[in-house]
């Protein structure tokens, strides 16, 4: 697989500069009033390529959330909570003003500061049909014009801008997928003839890959083919992608009713719905806004409806709960290792150890484990006031060494054939505060008490968000991201529509599905720590009058003792967090050498024993 790197793209103040005055120009040429660049590509997904990092080269920000306005004389950047401290580190406030994503709404921004009659040039590949909506309704009092261009000016502008990826695609045995595609397209036309319609247009590759049981590597840590579908009623489908990734194996793993075709002819197919008046359903949310205007513009009547993918691969079949039990076995099994080889190297003194190291360290060892295929998302290895940055990366700025604060934080994870991991732990590397035990001890008790949680059958995932946070409410604190969110099997490691976070409202947790624990403390400059593990959603077995749920971890790794104060922790608390340690040497204990296994011991003795 080859993914060119984005590290190359110059980010220095200069160059920024001169990138706003280009397109600046351009505005001026089309006689535009503003440009609106998203942090998205035409399949609007978490994780870009390095050749559509059009944000990133437009104005130095590397994180996953935001949207950068450009007027004539002012410039703003629009971020979500996470990465508040990292866009002061990484934009030049002399060329952007900041702007928090949730709080203030980037569309109200413009239509205070744009005048009436105002034009606002858009590329409508890189925004969803719901934000197209909300921007006409938002504009129209004003009469704010919104100017859909046929050629995003980055593109042409960007002239050393690197190549797609070359990444071959691969069939998804059903060994692994315990369902085949054929099945899955059965019930997606099952349910097109129950509700009278012709077609279903899947937008989200992720959504595309698991229907077709196909992987690939188009994306860093996403294993996808970078891809569209139509499925008709008739069961038949049309998939949209680069033909050469996949030969003619794929029709015997798909069946005869799939018609392959490259990703640039959706274009003919979405006109020949239009022009077929065909009844299509299509989620918006997931969904760039050209490809219901394109449909509408040719005259098919279109459906907003939840893509069913998402709701039908968020709940995983025993084959995959059990794989995913199997990916975790692997990702426990490095990341023991890994703390175990970090304890004995602080504890020899060694001086070369670096934020880089410590990532390169875990990702070897993940590479060792058998079908790895990559990391789910790039790892945090963050040292002392970088954790601080929920999703900070050490590649982008000079690592920092240890030796200089108490507190290392690593996030890490990978993808295998059988699942895709995601586990976070807080070390400690040095001499630590009793304010960074306190905090620590209560990110855990928020962690365990939502662990151990039963709830009943159709809980939302906001009403399981509060409680992971209650201890650091009480002391004044919290976080300013989610509790947790789905993982998807061997694909995304943020998978729609579960999650816990107080803006949620309507995922509701069900068994079988995904979840990950995640809560934290960030204090900007100083330090971050975080706690996570990832969960399946399991019917209880313990007596009740109504239906319940709980969750399994299938995390196991050491959680380190040393930061915790035992006396902020409950007697039913210390017992899970003993029980946990318990599990993880049962688990794990066999596939350590000797000296791994002593550590292991060592680390996770009862709490009492180790503050003794």
């Amino acid at each position: 697989m080859s993914l060119p790197s984005i590290k190359s793209i110059d980010t220095t103040t200069t160059n920024l500069a001169h990138r706003l005055t280009d397109i600046r120009q351009f505005m001026a040429r089309e006689s535009l009033d503003a440009f609106i660049v998203p942090c998205s590509d035409q399949f609007l997904g978490e994780y870009l390529g390095p050749d559509v990092q059009r944000l990133r080269w437009l104005t130095g920000f590397t994180g996953e959330a935001a949207i950068a306005v450009i007027l004539p004389e002012r410039a703003a950047l629009f971020v979500d909570g996470r990465f508040t401290v990292q866009v002061r580190q990484q934009v030049p406030a002399s060329l952007f003003e900041y702007h928090h994503l949730i709080e203030e709404s980037h569309l109200n921004w413009l239509n205070t500061t744009l005048q009436p009659g105002d034009r606002m040039g858009f590329d409508a590949t890189l925004h969803t049909y719901n934000w197209y909506q909300d921007a006409v309704t938002t504009f129209k009092e004003k009469e704010i014009q919104l100017v859909e261009l046929t050629e995003n000016p980055i593109d042409k502008l960007w002239h050393d801008r690197p190549t797609a990826s070359d990444a071959p695609g691969m069939l998804l045995d059903e060994k692994y997928t315990g369902r085949n595609s054929a099945d899955k397209r059965k019930v997606l036309s099952d349910m097109l003839q129950q509700k009278g319609l012709d077609a279903l247009v899947i937008t989200q590759p992720d959504a595309v890959n698991w229907l077709f049981n196909i992987r690939s590597g188009d994306v860093p840590c996403l294993p996808v083919v970078l891809s569209y579908a139509i499925v008709y009623q008739d069961g038949s489908a049309d998939l949209f992608a680069p033909t050469d990734k996949l030969d003619n194996r794929f029709y015997r793993h798909a069946g005869d009713d799939v018609r392959l075709m490259e990703i640039s002819t959706i274009e003919h197919s979405l006109k020949q719905l239009g022009e077929d008046g065909t009844d299509v359903q299509l989620h918006y949310e997931n969904s760039n806004a050209w490809i219901p205007l394109t449909l509408l513009h040719f005259g098919a009547q279109v459906i907003h409806g939840d893509d069913p993918c998402m709701a039908m691969k968020a709940i995983k079949n025993p084959i995959e709960i059990e794989g995913m039990r199997q990916a975790h076995l692997y990702d426990g099994i490095a990341t023991t290792k890994f703390l175990a080889w970090l304890d004995r190297e602080i504890a020899a003194g060694t001086q070369t150890l670096d934020e880089c190291v410590l990532a390169d360290k875990i990702e070897a060892l993940l590479e060792e484990q058998p079908g790895y295929h990559g990391c789910s998302f790039e790892t945090i290895s963050a040292v002392g006031p970088n954790a601080a940055m929920c999703h900070y990366n050490h590649t982008l700025t000079t690592p920092r060494k240890l030796g200089q604060d108490g507190l290392y934080l690593i996030d890490s994870g990978g993808h295998f054939p059988e699942g895709t991991t995601d586990m976070t732990r807080t070390i400690k590397v040095g001499e630590v505060t009793d304010e960074m035990c306190t905090r620590y001890t209560q990110v855990l008790q928020g962690h365990i008490r939502l662990a151990a949680t039963r709830f009943p059958k159709g809980t939302r995932g906001i009403q399981l968000d509060t409680i992971a946070r209650q201890p650091l409410w009480q002391a004044g604190c919290d976080y300013d991201h989610g509790t947790g969110h789905g993982v998807g099997h061997f694909l995304g490691v943020h998978e729609t529509p579960l999650r816990m976070s107080p803006q949620e409202t309507e995922s509701r947790l069900k068994a079988g599905m995904m979840i990950t624990i995640e809560p934290g403390y960030y204090k900007e400059d100083a330090y971050g720590l975080r706690v996570e593990n990832l969960y399946v959603v399991k019917p209880s077995m313990i007596a009740s009058d109504i239906p319940m749920l709980e969750m399994e971890s299938l995390t196991f790794a050491p959680i380190d003792c040393r930061l915790i104060k035992q006396e902020l922790l409950s007697t039913e608390e210390i017992q899970w967090l003993d029980d946990y340690h318990q599990q993880v040497r049962e688990i794990i204990g066999s596939y350590l050498s000797d000296g791994e296994m002593t550590w292991l011991n060592q680390v996770t003795r009862p709490l009492a024993e180790q503050h003794a």
